[in-house]
This record gives structure tokens, sequence and C-alpha cells, in this order.
């Protein structure tokens, strides 16, 4: 290669091979740069709240299983007569 190094583009120099100008070049660079924090801010709000929703639903499982576990034993302490006054309503 003569003339110095080059890139893909084929020139050393940001914008010399295309039509676009350097004020352009910095526009899009500050436009990539901004636009890049709020990609990953916007991720980290919603692994944040997947986290909590996550908690939520472990917690309800914890208390469907307690749930009826407490209550199989709090009936099979009843007598007979009471678990029958339970269910009969009428």
């Amino acid at each position: 290669m003569k003339g110095g190094s080059k890139t893909a583009g084929g020139s050393a120099v940001p914008g010399s091979a295309t039509s676009n100008h350097p004020n352009q070049i910095y526009a899009r660079k500050k436009q990539l740069l901004d636009g890049a924090a709020a990609v990953f801010l916007s991720r980290a709000g919603k692994e944040a709240s997947r986290e909590a929703e996550l908690s939520e639903l472990y917690a309800k499982i914890g208390q469907l299983t307690v749930e009826p576990n407490f209550f199989i034993t709090e009936v099979r302490a009843m007598k007979p007569a009471e678990r029958v006054a339970m269910v009969d309503r009428g």
C-alpha cells in the first residue's frame, strides 16, 4: 500500500472519500453516543422491573404452597362433626 494507512472505506481521513462533511460526522458521532447511553439505561430499567416481578411471583408461589399445607393440617386436627359443619351450609 502506497501513500500511508487506509481504512476499510479507502481513506485514512474520515469523510474525505465520501461526501460527508466533518460537521456531519461530528453530529452523527454525538447522536450515536447520546443514543447508546439511552439504550443501556432502558435495558437496566427493564431488568430491574423483571427482577421485581420475579420476586413477587416467587412470593405468591410460596404463599400458595404454605396455605394448602396449613389448611390440611388444621382440618385434620378437627373433629369429624366440625368438618361437616364447615361443609354443610344448609
